[in-house]
């Protein structure tokens, strides 16, 4: 009797255990999914919306910026609503009103020109939804933050690094949109390292506009009328890497790419190839991935009531908007590894080809 009641109990408890093995699976491959930074916020925002209205995803950069926000977000744990303008100045007007109407805590907005970015910062201040100028000063317009590279900096270093290797000959000058107060910054800081030059008479400027929209065509168009005109050309300064690699065609249907210094901004994958290619003289590596930090760190801070620590002002015709202001590098041929890639913008399989060691 006692050894049946031994063997029954030794039988429940087998069972008992074989039943309970795929409960602690279970638990385990819940526990590994938890741990996954990709399934699971280190942190809890879920009461927290944050807005980010781009003005156009048509370039590289701004496609890079809004998967970097939304991998920050889920990181963070709060939600983020992006929406893309298609750089259409009405669209992104709506959709920013929407935004507000849908109850975000703070709004980030990169502007696509003057219009949107006033009109949508004083529909903010109406509603009371705080408005962080991101990348683009919004001017005569009432903004909560501005967050943003040296701007006046990129300009000096494009214009430095060009005169440094072209002391002397006939530049063309392409600005960026006169509708982006960013171009105001650029320009000054290409002309103050262009001016001494100009005025000795070892430099030219033989033609200078700015790029309407930024866009790329318009890029083209202006470079390929400038070579009708002429192929003595040194150097083409151009304002970004995007209307860069446009400039850079044009040349290269009149033969001259990789014989004429060109200038650039952002350190697209594409214009670090040219730059090894020898296409393109330089960019400006501005490190997006602490800008785009820095922004939602601050709507994080707003949202909790919290007050985002600056390092600057600057006036836009309106108040002194307080202001995180971030450094860029020049980035040439010698220093590629010890910029995007030491900093992890790229890694060299995708700047030098997944044979490179």
């Amino acid at each position: 009797m006692y050894i049946k009641k031994k063997f029954k109990l030794v039988l429940f408890l087998l069972i008992a255990a074989i039943m309970v093995v795929p409960l602690l699976s279970g638990c385990f491959k819940k526990k590994e999914v938890q741990e996954t930074p990709e399934t699971q916020a280190m942190e809890d925002n879920s009461n927290i919306t944050i807005g980010f209205s781009i003005h156009g995803l048509e370039v590289d950069r701004w496609k890079r910026e809004k998967e970097m926000a939304e991998k920050y977000a889920l990181k963070k744990g709060f939600n983020l609503l992006v929406m893309d303008a298609e750089k259409n100045t009405k669209k992104q007007i709506k959709q920013c009103e929407n935004l507000i109407y849908q109850g975000v805590d703070v709004l980030i907005l990169i502007p696509e020109d003057e219009e949107s970015g006033k009109t949508i910062a004083n529909f903010a201040k109406e509603h009371n939804v705080p408005l962080i100028a991101y990348d683009r000063l919004i001017k005569d317009a009432p903004v909560t933050y501005y967050v943003t590279f040296d701007q006046k900096k990129v300009g000096v270093l494009q214009a430095k690094v060009l005169t440094d290797l072209y002391p002397e000959g006939r530049y063309v000058h392409l600005r960026g949109a006169d509708s982006d107060f960013n171009t105001t910054y650029f320009t000054g800081g290409n002309m103050e390292v262009l001016d001494p030059y100009i005025k000795s008479g070892k430099i030219k400027i033989i033609a200078s506009d700015q790029c309407l929209g930024w866009y790329r065509n318009e890029a083209y168009k202006f470079m390929k009328n400038v070579l009708k005109e002429t192929t003595d050309i040194t150097v083409a300064l151009a304002p970004n890497d995007d209307t860069a690699r446009a400039v850079i065609q044009a040349l290269d249907e009149s033969g001259l790419a990789g014989k004429v210094g060109v200038s650039g901004q952002d350190a697209e994958l594409e214009s670090i190839k040219y730059i090894l290619e020898g296409k393109q003289t330089m960019t400006v590596y501005k490190p997006i991935k602490t800008m785009n930090e820095v922004a939602l760190n601050f709507a994080l801070d707003i949202a909790k009531g919290q007050k985002p620590e600056t390092n600057g002002f600057t006036n836009n015709g309106y108040i002194d908007v307080p202001t995180y202001f971030i450094d860029v590098i020049a980035v040439t041929k010698d220093n590629i590894d010890s910029t995007v890639i030491n900093d992890g913008f790229y890694t060299r399989e995708e700047v030098y080809g997944t044979s490179s060691k």
